[in-house]
């Protein structure tokens, strides 16, 4: 009975978090008005905020949730649902529509064999989604631990993380990371999408902080 609540709630933070990425995406459009995304852009940028949304999500149920054996029952329902959505989607693709970043293009071919991946090799979700989950994971919790010591450091806040907490950051190493998933190049190439997309990110967090302290 415990497990089956905690799959199920695991199960409804995937189902709600991951269509949020589409409203985040007219945030970041009404933002940089002067930007034009095309389409392949538009998918790029939101399957980036589906796993930034997740990976804050798993985040918070391990800030929120006082039993550690709960937590990790939740959060790998939450990812096992994540990621069968996009496997279950057989249709092929191209990487580079959906990974640009060329160390993540060199992690994808690692995992496939060494077969000379490339943005242009023709695959399937089943084969790109845990290998790029399994490294932005890593890589923003590093992000948002950095965001935090910074905080204490420089004013002194609580232990306990609030949602609101990129404010304080010009150029949040998290928005960083997003901008290099999402162009696949250095994020000093692309300042005003970085100042712009540090200043929406307290928002979003408050929103998956929401979802999961109502969830959970």
């Amino acid at each position: 009975m415990f497990f089956n609540k905690a799959k199920k709630i695991g199960r409804n933070c995937a189902l709600v978090i991951t269509p949020f990425a589409t409203s985040q995406m007219e945030d970041i459009k009404k933002s940089l008005p002067n930007r034009q995304f095309s389409e392949t852009e538009a998918i790029r940028c939101r399957f980036c905020l589906m796993i930034l949304n997740l990976v804050m999500a798993i985040w918070w149920i391990n800030n929120l949730e006082r039993n550690t054996n709960r937590a990790r029952k939740i959060i790998d329902s939450m990812v096992e649902t994540f990621n069968g959505a996009f496997e279950r989607n057989s249709k092929p693709i191209r990487i580079g529509d959906f990974v640009t970043d060329p160390v993540e293009i060199a992690l994808i071919d690692s995992a496939m064999g060494q077969v000379g991946v490339s943005k242009d090799t023709m695959s399937s979700f089943k084969s790109i989604i845990s290998t790029i989950y399994n490294n932005r994971v890593v890589s923003y919790m590093n992000a948002f631990n950095e965001v935090l010591t910074e905080l204490r450091r420089e004013i002194g806040k609580p232990d306990f993380p609030q949602p609101a907490f990129f404010s304080q950051s010009a150029f949040s190493p998290v928005a960083r990371l997003f901008v290099k998933h999402y162009t696949g190049d250095l994020w000093e190439n692309h300042i005003d999408f970085a100042t712009k997309l540090s200043s929406l990110l307290d928002t979003w967090n408050m929103t998956i902080y929401t979802i999961v302290k109502t969830l959970i």
